[in-house]
């Protein structure tokens, strides 16, 4: 039960201003200086440089390697990529937030406004504001539906609470998150629910631009403006802490990058093995450049990415995003590794041509072109022989300024 004697209400809006939560809890420090954690610090241009990351700030990062301390100017930084694989972390409750912030850990404790998402021993701190929703796991059977069941447009914090066989969505004021209970006002009155009842919260936010910089942690992202590493401890936008080692990429390229797959192509010509398909309703967008969504490249647990597949023979153009310098992609194969279709791609730039390759069994290949004074940007997927050949990826398809 809510409260004893008081009926639970759906939907209730609650009438007064937060209140003192009727726990209290010490903000648990973070972690004391770790070592370095393992990196390889991917460049605009050059080699990558691998080492410790011995600190980031807003001019420059410095890797110690067997050679000695390198520094990078920012601009000059792509990605910052941890070396050593993610541990699994027992998941009690996810987090969301704006800007695509999604956190994972086994235990949620908030009051005032700092909160304390624990990954096992370690702890990462981040003000309540850049939360918007919180999925306490696992969810019980039958309940799951409580997240599609809130408003487009809640007019306050909600509680989902599990009641009977389902649940119900309460408006009220959140007000703290304990280890045990989670405190919010109805009515005036603050009341202590039993942790073990919660399915979930939702705080009403503001909409709130992503930044420019994705800060990848095990089991999540936080998207970021400002960045700083030093004593192992990272802190992003100055408010949000993270112990170094659950970071496992930062990626200060995504601000100066624009994804192929969300570029409309300014012309497209299909041809495929059977001519006469194209013909057919529906077929025509079947051999035509299509966005499909792959798991992340990289390190650490990335969320899922927007990748273009095109199938032979398509030739697609493509206008450059002004300022752009460079583009890099990865090529996959749309078939199993075990097929031997293959697939020859060709890239030009104004009509000049800039790659050409056959991609097979062999495995993929990865792109890295100078696109500095390009204005338009054509790809040409081909066969590769006789046979009907096979679809082919660009993963991680990106133009960068």
């Amino acid at each position: 039960m809510w409260h004893a004697g008081r009926p639970c209400r759906s939907v209730t809006r609650c009438h007064a201003a937060v209140a003192a939560a009727c726990w209290m809890i010490a903000i648990v420090g973070l972690a004391a200086a770790a070592d370095a954690p393992e990196v390889r610090l991917e460049r605009t241009s050059g080699d990558p440089i691998d080492g410790r990351l011995e600190s980031l700030d807003g001019s420059e990062a410095t890797v110690a390697t067997d050679g000695g301390l390198v520094t990078t100017p920012l601009g000059e930084v792509r990605r910052i990529v941890r070396r050593r694989p993610a541990e699994d972390v027992p998941v009690g409750v996810e987090l969301s937030g704006a800007g695509g912030l999604t956190l994972t850990g086994d235990a949620l404790v908030w009051e005032g406004a700092t909160a304390i998402l624990s990954r096992g021993t370690a702890r990462i701190s981040l003000p309540l504001e850049r939360i918007g929703r919180a999925v306490f796991l696992p969810v019980p059977e039958g309940k799951g539906a409580w997240t599609a069941a809130i408003p487009a447009a809640p007019a306050a914090d909600l509680i989902a609470v599990s009641r009977g066989e389902g649940f119900e969505l309460v408006e009220c004021a959140i007000v703290g998150v304990g280890p045990d209970t989670v405190t919010v006002m109805l009515d005036g009155e603050p009341i202590a629910v039993n942790r073990g009842r919660v399915l979930g919260l939702v705080w009403l936010r503001p909409p709130a631009s992503p930044g420019g910089v994705r800060v990848v942690i095990d089991g999540g992202m936080v998207p970021a403006n400002d960045v700083v590493c030093r004593d192992g401890e990272v802190v992003i936008d100055g408010d949000v802490h993270v112990p170094g080692e659950l970071v496992a990429m930062i990626d200060l390229a995504a601000g100066r990058t624009v994804s192929l797959a969300d570029l409309r192509p300014e012309r497209v010509a299909s041809e495929p093995y059977f001519g006469g398909l194209v013909a057919i309703d529906g077929m025509r967008e079947f051999f035509a450049p299509r966005v499909v969504t792959v798991g992340a490249a990289g390190a650490g647990d990335a969320p899922p990415q927007r990748s273009l597949l095109m199938r032979p023979r398509t030739v697609a153009t493509w206008r450059v995003p002004p300022g752009s310098r460079r583009f890099r992609a990865t090529l996959v194969r749309g078939v199993p590794a075990s097929s031997s279709a293959a697939v020859l791609v060709k890239v030009a730039g104004d009509s000049i041509p800039l790659h050409e390759q056959r991609v097979d069994a062999a495995g993929g290949a990865a792109l890295d072109l100078d696109v500095t004074g390009i204005r338009q940007f054509e790809i040409t997927v081909d066969f590769a022989g006789a046979d009907m050949g096979c679809s082919v990826r660009f993963d991680a398809a990106e133009f960068e300024k």
